[in-house]
């Protein structure tokens, strides 16, 4: 029996179910915190093949060294948060433990430790484990954030004004946005959400860079290419509307926007910005249209 590797197994799930857990609660811990969370975890792997057995088996103990994990990684502020964030890495555990278990069941069937396949893993643990390890865990740990942020895109209240602040090179401007559910636009090949910014009332906004927005058909078509302080910032999105064929729009790459509700304050950094002379609000309530999938980005955390 190589218990090493037995603890090898478990601290990378550990690690994972510690990642997940700060998906689900929008915090960016830091990748040591995670690591060394998930090494505290483990260690009752190590006591279950020790003479402290029935101590690691103790639910007590099992408890004592979640919250040690929580209290590592997401350190404490006050209780309600801790216990949130407690109660959160229980679920996310018990959440994939029944999925494990259900991928355990359905290719045991099918896979026999006895086949010549496997023999060697025998003495390593059960092959299936070491399978999803292999290839579930790399996958899992990708795609589970953006998972996370298409269910929470599901629950934002579209129709809401935010404050916010663009900055791009030296033009920096802030105005008040709204979330728009209708802006489903990305840029295809990088998956990057595209906000759309009004320059119709924006006094000091560069002329450089209205010229290439008033000019935009005419540089697609021609090729000619328009020189501005932005350039090296510019992006070509291809989006269809209905009715017409696809169509171009012209984009550029912000030093950061940063997004302000009622109760905490978002930077976000993977972002296109499309600026247009058309006024988007006849009333002046808005001057930007806000993808909806900026505001599932992590808060900072020293937003109120």
């Amino acid at each position: 029996m190589y218990v090493d590797l037995i603890w090898l197994l478990n601290w990378l799930f550990d690690c994972l179910l510690l990642y997940w857990t700060s998906v689900l609660m929008k915090i960016r811990p830091k990748l040591h915190k995670l690591i060394l969370g998930g090494l505290v975890g483990s260690i009752i792997i190590i006591l279950s093949f020790s003479s402290f057995y029935a101590v690691a088996n103790n639910v007590l103990i099992k408890v004592l060294f979640s919250a040690a994990m929580i209290w590592i990684v997401f350190g404490y502020t006050r209780m309600s948060t801790y216990m949130k964030t407690l109660m959160l890495f229980y679920f996310v555990t018990f959440l994939s433990g029944g999925i494990l278990l259900g991928v355990h069941f359905l290719f045991q069937s099918e896979i026999s430790l006895n086949s010549n396949l496997f023999y060697g893993l025998k003495t390593y643990g059960d092959p299936i484990s070491w399978l999803f390890v292999i290839i579930g865990f790399p996958i899992g740990w990708h795609f589970s954030k953006r998972n996370f942020q298409n269910i929470e895109m599901t629950n934002i209240s579209f129709d809401q004004l935010v404050k916010v602040r663009v900055k791009i090179k030296d033009f920096e401007i802030e105005c008040k946005g709204l979330v728009d559910s209708g802006n489903q636009l990305y840029e295809p090949f990088t998956r990057t959400p595209v906000m759309v910014l009004s320059a119709s009332n924006i006094i000091h906004f560069p002329e450089d860079i209205k010229k290439v927005v008033v000019n935009k058909e005419t540089w697609l078509k021609t090729g000619e290419i328009i020189e501005s302080q932005w350039s090296d910032r510019m992006r070509i999105v291809p989006y269809k509307v209905v009715g017409h064929d696809q169509e171009m729009l012209l984009a550029f790459r912000p030093d950061y926007v940063i997004i302000t509700t009622e109760n905490k304050q978002i930077t976000v950094k993977k972002v296109l910005v499309s600026i247009t002379l058309q006024q988007l609000s006849a009333d002046h309530h808005y001057e930007a249209l806000i993808h909806p999938q900026m505001l599932t980005a992590i808060p900072n955390s020293n937003a109120s």
